[in-house]
């Protein structure tokens, strides 16, 4: 991973991180449950393996949708357990 990055909106653990991976610009989600990862999948997400690491991506085109989508998740959980 080449270049600069700068994280937002971390919440219980996870962030998304704006990185360049080949000199291309992408949107990763760090820290992330792998017990969400087939969910993530399903909003449009994917991964790639890099030295050996799984790594979690939003593609730049949906992201907005993709961010939106979990803040609405995370919203649900916390009217549910109140």
């Amino acid at each position: 991973m080449a270049g600069s990055y700068w994280v937002a909106g971390k919440r219980r653990g996870a962030s998304l991180v704006h990185v360049s991976v080949n000199d291309e610009a992408r949107l990763e989600i760090r820290g992330f449950p792998p017990t969400r990862l087939a969910q993530l999948k399903a909003l449009g997400c994917f991964t790639e393996i890099i030295r050996h690491k799984t790594r979690l991506f939003a593609p730049l085109n949906r992201a907005t949708e993709i961010v939106a989508a979990l803040k609405g998740s995370l919203d649900e959980r916390r009217y549910l357990a109140s």
